[in-house]
């Protein structure tokens, strides 16, 4: 059973300069890429540049815990996950994007679970665990549908 000390849980803690300025910097990057944001059947180019957006919101939120930037990086699991959310939707119709998507946002919840249980001294380990275990099964299973799929293309072009 875990147990929550809601009293080492300080999220109304006022956030620093550089914990405001990487969020402004994440916020701008998000206004800029707004206009790839309203199309649910997009094109690569736009799958591409909400990746490239992912990406960047993961850095900062991955640089936050490095940097002990609780605040930052407790309020960055948010757009991390509802990116990857949208991205994986976005790809839905695409299974070789779709399913590695779904294994992204395991990876991201174990990601922000581990990170969320460090910077506030609760035990979460045993949930990032099942994250990223789902990832893991999730990948397994992509591969292995993808090797049975390669070799049945395979042998009937023999």
């Amino acid at each position: 059973m875990v147990h929550v000390d809601v009293a080492k849980i300080q999220l109304s803690t006022i956030a620093t300069k550089n914990e405001l300025k990487l969020l402004s910097y994440a916020i701008t990057m998000m206004k800029l890429n707004k206009k790839w944001l309203g199309n649910f059947a997009p094109d690569q180019n736009q799958v591409r540049n909400n990746e490239n957006l992912h990406i960047l919101l993961w850095l900062i939120k991955d640089t936050s815990w490095i940097l002990g930037y609780k605040t930052l990086g407790t309020m960055m699991i948010v757009p991390t996950i509802l990116m990857a959310l949208y991205i994986t939707y976005s790809t839905r119709k695409q299974w070789s994007l779709f399913v590695p998507n779904c294994a992204v946002i395991s990876w991201i919840a174990a990601n922000g679970t581990w990170m969320l249980g460090e910077f506030y001294a609760l035990d979460f380990l045993p949930f990032a665990l099942i994250c990223f275990g789902v990832g893991i099964l999730i990948m397994i299973y992509y591969l292995i549908v993808k090797i049975i799929h390669t070799s049945r293309i395979d042998n009937t072009t023999d």
